[in-house]
């Protein structure tokens, strides 16, 4: 959702799970192993750090600068998706 302020997350679903305060991108990398198996190939694995916990997203490529203006505060260096 688009805030006149910048982005914010809003659960589309009644008890999805809310992303943990602080999330940081670490990583951004194309689906491994199992997540071939149970993802559609196209989707792009966040992986991120936060106080609670690692995160992982699988984020739509076309979806991913979006994602990262919500995770990434003014002057902190995102991690370039490893596309091998």
């Amino acid at each position: 959702m688009i805030d006149p302020g910048g982005w914010s997350w809003e659960p589309r679903r009644a008890g999805a799970p809310v992303l943990p305060v602080g999330t940081r991108v670490v990583r951004i990398r194309r689906l491994e192993g199992r997540e071939k198996n149970r993802l559609h190939y196209r989707l792009l694995m966040m992986e991120c750090t936060s106080a609670a916990g690692d995160v992982r997203l699988a984020v739509e490529p076309g979806r991913l600068e979006h994602v990262l203006m919500t995770l990434a505060p003014a002057g902190y260096d995102v991690p370039r998706p490893v596309v091998e």
